[in-house]
């Protein structure tokens, strides 16, 4: 959690990176063209897809962007057999390839008063500290 004053220094600090981005854009005088096809599934899409496509096509502007929302299983599909350039994925331990962004845990909540049926699950004696990493991979 960023105090008031990081909160104001974010603000400077965003605005020094556009300005830099404005500069090195203005400068250079090759512009970039092309397609980019990324996939993203769509619980990532509705958190950054939003934001993380306003900042590319701003400081991108000759590209076009393809995107495809899917789960994870088909975008990889879509990488291997050249569908897709880029995908942010979850990713298994046991997959190979790709880059770790980022680590979360993922945690099951649930009312004070529900109650897993015995043998519905085996974490039954300790549901709400039951826990899962979730990894997330660029690829």
């Amino acid at each position: 959690m960023l105090t008031k004053d990081g909160e104001v220094l974010l603000q400077y600090a965003r605005r020094l990176l556009s300005l830099s981005d404005e500069a090195i854009n203005a400068l250079n005088p090759e512009e970039v063209r092309g397609t980019v096809r990324f996939g993203i599934p769509d619980d990532y899409a509705s958190l950054i897809l939003k934001e993380a496509v306003q900042a590319f096509a701003s400081r991108y502007p000759g590209i076009r962007l393809e995107i495809r929302n899917d789960i994870s299983h088909n975008l990889f599909k879509g990488l291997e057999n050249g569908d897709l350039d880029l995908a942010l994925v979850t990713q298994r331990e046991t997959d190979a390839g790709g880059k770790m962004l980022r680590r979360d845990p993922l945690v099951w909540v649930a009312d004070q008063h529900f109650v897993i049926p015995e043998g519905r699950c085996r974490w039954h004696s300790t549901p709400t500290a039951a826990a899962f990493v979730k990894t997330f991979w660029m690829h």
